[in-house]
């Protein structure tokens, strides 16, 4: 139920997933392995990459119009954060 969860909100896409475990991981329900091969650190900027490319694909799946007032307001206060981060580039 949580992976439908996840997937309806956007913040998992299943068909990226190499299997159960790896949905979970991408879905945050589930912590990456540390050490993982091509999973990147904290300082590799391809680990920044790949983070980045799955908000992007999560947020390519909203669809707004179907948001609640409630929701819109929620989702633009954790996207706060990032636009704070794009103004300190």
């Amino acid at each position: 139920m949580s992976l439908a969860e996840a997937e309806r909100s956007g913040r998992l896409d299943l068909e990226t997933a190499r299997g159960l475990r790896h949905a979970y991981q991408l879905a945050g329900l589930l912590p990456d392995p540390e050490g993982a091969a091509g999973k990147g650190s904290a300082g590799d900027a391809a680990g920044y990459q790949a983070h980045l490319n799955r908000l992007l694909i999560s947020l390519g799946k909203i669809d707004l119009a179907t948001l609640s007032d409630r929701e819109k307001h929620e989702l633009r206060d954790r996207l706060k954060a990032v636009a704070a981060f794009i103004l300190k580039l």
